[in-house]
């Protein structure tokens, strides 16, 4: 048996689901992260994008659950749609035969829907905070048998606003939690936070300077502001990728966009904020199969988002911060 992860105490039936899903190697951020979680340890871990945080995380609270029990022991909180169903893939491919129960919570689904999936007593909720504040409401989700909970690039759910359901979120939870916060990138308005609920954290960084991968190449282009979408087919037509993101700052003016984008004869779709979550879905399947050329989103849309296939990173508008995986 592989011992990279097996060195790190992970159970071995984790060990051996890791490597059937090809990951035989914990990284840095894995292999610094995981034995201080498992001491019980509050942590606060910073890694740039594309590091593996997910399973830095991931298989350290399924081993603690208790499957004969039926009830939420974990919780993990992301600050987007995309992001909580790319996490329950990972969580129940990891899961597979253990009878452990997966169910995510993200606002803009059917909340009737989720209600009735809450009677199947999921052992580990992936939600978006606001949902997760409503369900808890409505008192049709306890809170107080968890033990671990984890926020995935806190520094969005911080300024997406939504610091204050996760802080409501933590008062209805047992004093003696686990308390793990994950991101590329920590605000300092977040340290306040972290002195607020995390007893003696420990602060793991791996690269906290490096926000990229060392393998991108960077360039730019000068353009009036009249002719960014003419420049942008050019460069398409010019560099061809595989699969591109494009991304625009304001989530009002994407579908002009790429109205104009494919009138200019390029093929693109739009990743809206607002659409409805089996739309979202339908438009992130169809890219990852190759069905069209270019994706246009905001960085709060695809944060975090585990896109193999991406060749080209592309930002119409300038940006302020941009937290894509992109491996290709």
């Amino acid at each position: 048996m592989n011992q990279g992860f097996a060195a790190l105490s992970i159970e071995p039936f984790y060990v051996k689901r890791l490597q059937e899903l090809g990951i035989r190697e914990p990284s840095p951020i894995q292999a610094d992260a995981i034995p201080l979680i498992l001491e019980g340890k509050d942590i606060v871990a910073q890694s740039q994008t594309g590091t593996g945080k997910t399973l830095a995380f991931a298989p350290l609270p399924l081993q603690r659950i208790d499957g004969t029990a039926r009830e939420v022991q974990a919780l993990i909180l992301v600050p987007t749609r995309e992001l909580g169903m790319q996490i329950v893939q990972t969580l129940e491919e990891l899961t597979k035969d253990s009878g452990i129960r997966v169910q995510r919570l993200i606002g803009g689904a059917s909340i009737e829907r989720q209600i009735d999936k809450l009677k199947l007593k999921p052992q580990v909720v992936v939600g978006t905070p606001g949902r997760v504040q409503e369900l808890v409401k409505l008192r049709k989700l306890k809170l107080h048998q968890i033990r671990t909970v984890v926020v995935d690039e806190v520094d969005q759910v911080f300024e997406l606003g939504s610091m204050q359901d996760v802080e409501a979120l933590f008062k209805g939870m047992l004093r003696e939690k686990q308390l793990l916060f994950f991101s590329a990138t920590l605000p300092a308005p977040l340290q306040q936070v972290v002195d607020r609920w995390m007893r003696e954290p420990v602060y793991v960084r791996v690269k906290p300077a490096q926000r990229t991968s060392e393998t991108l190449e960077h360039y730019y282009f000068v353009s009036e502001e009249r002719d960014k979408i003419d420049t942008l087919r050019r460069l398409v037509r010019q560099y061809n990728p595989k699969a591109a993101i494009v991304f625009i700052n304001e989530t009002d003016d994407i579908g002009e966009a790429v109205a104009k984008l494919q009138y200019a004869g390029l093929s693109v779709e739009g990743l809206y904020g607002d659409s409805f979550k089996q739309e979202r879905a339908k438009t992130m399947q169809a890219f990852r199969a190759g069905r069209f050329q270019s994706l246009l989103a905001t960085d709060v849309a695809a944060r975090g988002l585990d896109l193999p296939q991406v060749t080209h990173v592309i930002n119409l508008d300038p940006p302020s911060m941009r937290t894509i995986m992109c491996t290709g």
